[in-house]
């Protein structure tokens, strides 16, 4: 008796899912946009299930002395995952990489306000302040302990006339306080 694999047919129906998804995106209000990335992360997560349930049938279906059929429907339910991934992939990407270039941004800019608060300070408690020229002449007094910028690879803030320098300032001209 030759039967359709259920588990083919299932990967099929799930390999939908995420396109049904695109077209959502393209359709929908703006004020919905943190839901839907919500929602693209739960479709990225279904096209992984999809392609994993899509190979399980199809290796079922081989292996099955032809008692299965239907292994052009888990064939194109790969098809489908993979192509959707992908494009959720093209979608999202761009906007990770943004986000994580903001990040470390701010996280440099949060570092600087650290270390010149704490030269400040530095300078308040003493009547005759020496130059500082490292950061770490402020730690643990001042810092509990050094700050590095995200990019920097571990290199230390510099300061100058009790000004803090980025190390990757050449690089990125934003890891200033100067700059809003």
């Amino acid at each position: 008796m030759v039967r359709r694999s259920r588990l083919a047919t299932a990967s099929f129906l799930l390999a939908l899912i995420p396109w049904l998804y695109v077209t959502a995106i393209f359709h929908a209000p703006t004020t919905w946009l943190l839901t839907l990335w919500c929602y693209g992360v739960l479709c990225f997560a279904f096209c992984l299930l999809t392609a994993i349930l899509a190979i399980v049938a199809i290796v079922r279906i081989v292996r099955s002395s032809n008692r299965l059929t239907g292994c052009w429907l888990a064939g194109c339910a790969l098809v489908l995952t993979l192509a959707g991934a992908l494009f959720l992939a093209a979608l999202y990407a761009p906007g990770y990489i943004t986000s994580r270039q903001k990040s470390s941004k701010q996280r440099c800019r949060h570092n600087i306000k650290l270390i010149d608060g704490a030269c400040q300070r530095y300078l308040t408690e003493r009547t005759n302040p020496l130059p500082i020229t490292a950061v770490s002449e402020l730690v643990p007094t001042y810092l509990k302990d050094e700050p590095k910028c995200p990019l920097g690879n571990g290199k230390p803030y510099s300061i100058s006339n009790f000004v803090v320098i980025c190390p990757m300032l050449r690089e990125h001209p934003d890891h200033s306080i100067d700059n809003n």
